[in-house]
């Protein structure tokens, strides 16, 4: 519950490793898209509970949502992403409901809490009337 003062904090995310030592684990583990890809692969389960357990940190640190973005790498990134964050949230406290704004959706995100937004559009009158389909 909040409290007067408190605020929602998000955490912008994207679905690939920066750190070398980490991301070396990820390649002897398979856990990449590639041999050279520093995308992880969601599919895998074990990526998901080690990417889960890796996170936590950051609810403790106050994160209470995801900004999830550029994980259109395959289809089923942003889905089994998003599991991976909600896993997170339920080891933190399972009584907190999960929220994410996402860049790309797949069918079965919204039953997890998982939303989107449109991407980097441009700012300009043509690109709305573009985006409305009345072109």
């Amino acid at each position: 519950m909040l409290k007067e003062f408190d605020i929602l904090f998000g955490g912008i995310r994207k679905p690939r490793l920066g750190n070398s030592q980490l991301l070396q684990k990820a390649y002897a583990n398979g856990w990449t898209l590639g041999s050279t890809d520093r995308n992880l692969n969601f599919s895998i389960p074990a990526v998901r509970q080690w990417y889960s357990e890796q996170q936590l940190h950051y609810h403790k640190d106050g994160v209470t949502f995801y900004w999830n973005d550029e994980g259109e790498t395959e289809l089923f990134t942003f889905y089994q992403w998003n599991v991976a964050q909600v896993a997170t949230l339920q080891q933190f406290d399972p009584n907190l409901r999960f929220f994410s704004i996402n860049r790309a959706f797949t069918p079965g995100m919204a039953r997890l809490g998982a939303s989107i937004w449109t991407g980097d559009v441009p700012a300009s009158w043509d690109n709305l009337k573009g985006a409305s389909g009345y072109v």
